[in-house]
C-alpha cells in the first residue's frame, strides 16, 4: 500500500441517524447519514499533536473499507476520491456527531475501564472540535487523547444523566456558564 499515514480502521454500523440543523430561520433537521449506514473509523496519530498520545478518527468519508477492495488497492488507497458511498462525506463543521464520539471513545478505552485493563492499556478522552477550533472543515473527525475524567474535572461534572438506549450509552447535558451556549454533553 501506499496510505502517507499508518491507520487502524475499525468498522460500525449507525444505531442512530446523524442530524444537523441548516443556518436559517425555519430550518428543519437534515438526515446526514442514516441509522444503519456502514461507518468506518480510521484512527490515526496527529501530526500536530497536542495531548499525549494524540490522534485522529477521521470517518471513512463514504470510501470502502471491505474485503472486495483490501489494502493496496486503489479503491482502498485513494480513500474518499474513489467513493462508494457520497452520503459517507460528512463534514466536521456544523456537525456534531454524538454516536461518532460515544463509539470512538469505547473503541480505544479498555472494555470494563480500568479495573479489567491489559498490561498497557490506558483510558482516552474523544471528542470533536468546535468550528472555532477546527482547521479541518470539509472533512468529520474526532480528537482522540490519553485522558480521564481525573485530567478534566469539569468532565466530571453531571446535571441529570441520561440512558439512551438506542446508541447504549448515557448521555448528560451540562451548564458550565450564563449563555445558552455554554454547555457541553
Amino acid at each position: 500500500g501506499f496510505s502517507q499515514h499508518k491507520y487502524f480502521s475499525v468498522p460500525w454500523q449507525r444505531r442512530v441517524p446523524l442530524v444537523h440543523l441548516p443556518a436559517g430561520e425555519g430550518s428543519e433537521l437534515q438526515v446526514v447519514r442514516a441509522a444503519g449506514a456502514e461507518e468506518c473509523t480510521r484512527f490515526r496519530k496527529n501530526v500536530f499533536a497536542y495531548g499525549e498520545s494524540h490522534g485522529l478518527g477521521q470517518s471513512g468519508g463514504g470510501w470502502a473499507e471491505s474485503r472486495d477492495w483490501p489494502v493496496g488497492t486503489l479503491m482502498y488507497e485513494l480513500g474518499s476520491l474513489l467513493c462508494v458511498d457520497e452520503a459517507g462525506k460528512v463534514p466536521n463543521h456544523w456537525v456534531t456527531d454524538l454516536e461518532k464520539i460515544i463509539r470512538d471513545c469505547l473503541m480505544l478505552c479498555p472494555d470494563g475501564g480500568l479495573s479489567d485493563a491489559l498490561p498497557g492499556e490506558v483510558l482516552h478522552d474523544v471528542g470533536q472540535n468546535p468550528v472555532v477550533a477546527s482547521s479541518i472543515g470539509p472533512t468529520q473527525h474526532t480528537q482522540a487523547t490519553r485522558a480521564s475524567a481525573s485530567d478534566f474535572p469539569l468532565i466530571a461534572e453531571r446535571c441529570e444523566p441520561r440512558w439512551v438506549e438506542s446508541i447504549g450509552a448515557w448521555l448528560d447535558v451540562v451548564q458550565v456558564g450564563e449563555e445558552e451556549d455554554a454547555f457541553f454533553i
